[in-house]
């Protein structure tokens, strides 16, 4: 394997095959005017047998005056051994990747002045000068879950020695958002599982045939060979532990599935068609390794495969199998997506034929009696709920037939209720991939579908609670109002048809929310905020449990533009239990008595000194 142009690799299984290649690269280039840069060539030998040179020969054009074009030379390249590197990044070997991310955050000084720096300023200077390389670093290759963390420590590290307090704080806290009762320092953990988790779904769902081919294989390889034909992204092969197999799968997908594994709420990747096992297009092996993980006896008769009783049980076994036990998700998924659709909008037609909702009457336009006019909206309660907020969510269209339903999942936000093109039709140009990063990006490509097969019909936007006397206006008003009327009465509503068919192949899902359309990196990090301040709300005396507090966040004007902001240093420790009360300093047992150095009665804790003590 050598890098002939930039940025770019050539395999051969042989020396000679290498070479044939890499000659009949230079003559390509060599028409074009391109020569080799021979300074920035290697050779990479994976899976070696034997002794393998430091060095090789490579053929190569010359342009060199009084040299003949057509005469081959050979140029020495140097051979690295069962390694490889792009874009300056070992590829898969994360523990390269930590040590230049280590080295970095050592190296990296803080300048001093005469003052000591203010928290804000710190957490800017993290931002900006740490946060930003590392992401970029971690996006070409992520790093394990611990070491991401050891990273974190060394820059919690890097803002106490500035701060001057004796004793460290908590990194957790220092890095949850203000929301959360933390100082908004970046977080390398978040930010590294994030970009892990997302890389997944983005080359299962790569836009290039390539790519996503190589990327399904290596599932394809893993489910089968390594995990017993159980889906290792998916329950429940994600509940295995597969740190072991680093040099035999991509280190980020090992990161992210470990870390899928370990959320608040259990991350699965579902695969959104699974009409195979409908079309039973699926090897009796692989139906009899699913049938050993949910049946004990069949494992327990694998030292006795051979003897008869053992394939009578296996039989008897395949022929009580389950259907739940060979697709996960709904059971809907196990239709292809045509017929996922075609039932989706048989589905609507019948709950429009039933709905008991009034229709309108103006609903042609004046001008033209051929045309007929449709109102859609939307509305969520509580209409400022976040992603992992409980909510419900209600949509309504207004017509010649009118009716509301009911938009499920946790995740789901106000878009589901009422996507608003924000693109033209016409101008995507059948691009999908431009609809792909919107929140309800299905429902988006639902509806340009729709239109891509009914060009006669047309998609405006109509400004809500005008008070114009047009008919989109009020159709738009009866729809808002069968909305708003339909929060009042959710639980009778019919729900919604989720529309799968038009997710990615590979689509993020969970118990609690649902299918996550949402950005992941987003989702990811708000899981961990969440499961974090639910840790620290049980840990060290309940000194961060909030539920008898006001919810409000805090003002982030103090936390993050404040020119001095010694209370939110003062905020940091006490929060984290490291203040050097006479309390805390009895705890380290540095000090025979923990009672107010000011001789007040009572023990000196952060709390007697904010808020008792006459004396302070």
């Amino acid at each position: 394997m050598a890098e002939v142009t930039d940025d770019s690799f050539v395999f051969a299984n042989s020396l000679m095959g290498l070479q044939y290649f890499c000659l009949s690269m230079e003559r390509f280039q060599f028409v074009y005017g391109w020569l080799t840069q021979w300074t920035k060539t290697l050779v990479y030998a994976l899976q070696v047998r034997g002794e393998i040179p430091k060095t090789v020969a490579m053929p190569l054009i010359t342009n060199k005056p009084g040299v003949n074009p057509w005469k081959i030379t050979y140029h020495p390249v140097p051979v690295h051994i069962n390694q490889m590197e792009m874009l300056c990044t070992q590829v898969n070997n994360s523990a390269r990747r930590f040590q230049e991310l280590r080295d970095f955050i050592n190296d990296f000084t803080i300048p001093k002045f005469s003052i000591r720096l203010p928290i804000t300023l710190l957490r800017k200077i993290a931002m900006q000068n740490l946060a930003s390389w590392a992401r970029a670093l971690l996006s070409l290759q992520p790093v394990t879950m611990c070491r991401a963390e050891q990273l974190d420590h060394m820059i919690a590290a890097k803002v106490h020695d500035l701060l001057g307090f004796p004793f460290q704080p908590l990194t957790d806290i220092l890095m949850l958002p203000i929301a959360a009762m933390g100082f908004k320092f970046p977080s390398i953990t978040r930010i590294n599982l994030g970009i892990a988790i997302d890389g997944v779904a983005r080359d299962l769902n790569h836009h290039i045939p390539a790519y996503k081919a190589m990327a399904h294989i290596t599932l394809a390889d893993w489910t089968c060979m390594i995990n017993g034909c159980i889906n290792p992204f998916d329950s429940p092969g994600s509940q295995h532990e597969f740190s072991h197999y680093y040099r035999c799968l991509p280190t980020a997908w090992i990161i992210a599935q470990k870390a899928m594994m370990k959320m608040l709420s259990p991350l699965f990747l579902h695969h959104m068609d699974q009409s195979h096992v409908s079309r039973c297009q699926m090897s009796l092996t692989h139906a009899a390794k699913i049938c050993a993980a949910k049946d004990d006896c069949i494992r327990s008769c694998k030292a006795n495969k051979g003897a008869w009783n053992a394939w009578n049980h296996m039989h008897e076994v395949l022929n009580n199998a389950q259907i739940s036990w060979f697709y996960t998700g709904d059971a809907n998924l196990l239709l292809d997506r045509k017929t996922q659709c075609s039932k989706a909008k048989d589905l609507i037609h019948l709950l429009g034929h039933i709905s008991q909702l009034p229709a309108l009457r103006t609903t042609r336009s004046t001008s033209d009696d051929e045309t007929t006019y449709w109102g859609s909206d939307g509305s969520m309660i509580p209409a400022t709920a976040g992603m992992l907020d409980v909510k419900t969510i209600t949509a309504a269209i207004s017509g010649p037939i009118s009716l509301a339903v009911l938009v499920t999942g946790k995740n789901n936000s106000i878009l589901h209720g009422h996507p608003e093109i924000i693109f033209r039709p016409s101008q995507l140009g059948g691009n999908k991939a431009k609809l792909r990063h919107i929140p309800a990006c299905s429902y988006y490509q639902w509806i340009v579908d729709i239109q891509t097969l009914s060009p006669h019909i047309s998609l405006e936007y109509t400004p809500g609670h005008s008070c114009q006397r047009t008919t989109p206006a009020t159709l738009n008003d009866e729809a808002d109002h069968f909305a708003s009327w339909a929060q009042k009465h959710h639980n009778q509503l019919p729900v919604a048809p989720i529309p799968t068919f038009f997710m990615d192949e590979f689509t993020f899902w969970t118990p609690n929310d649902g299918s996550i359309e949402s950005e992941i990196k987003s989702f990811v990090n708000s899981s961990m905020v969440k499961a974090k301040v639910q840790e620290l709300a049980i840990r060290r005396h309940q000194q961060m449990a909030s539920w008898l507090y006001d919810q409000r966040s805090p003002p982030t004007f103090l936390y993050t533009h404040m020119v001095s902001a010694y209370s939110a240093a003062v905020q940091l420790y006490a929060r984290s239990g490291q203040l050097a009360t006479a309390s805390g300093l009895y705890q380290k047992k540095m000090l025979a008595q923990e009672y107010c150095h000011l001789r007040c009665r009572a023990i000196e804790s952060p709390h007697h000194i904010f808020m008792e003590c006459l004396v302070f």
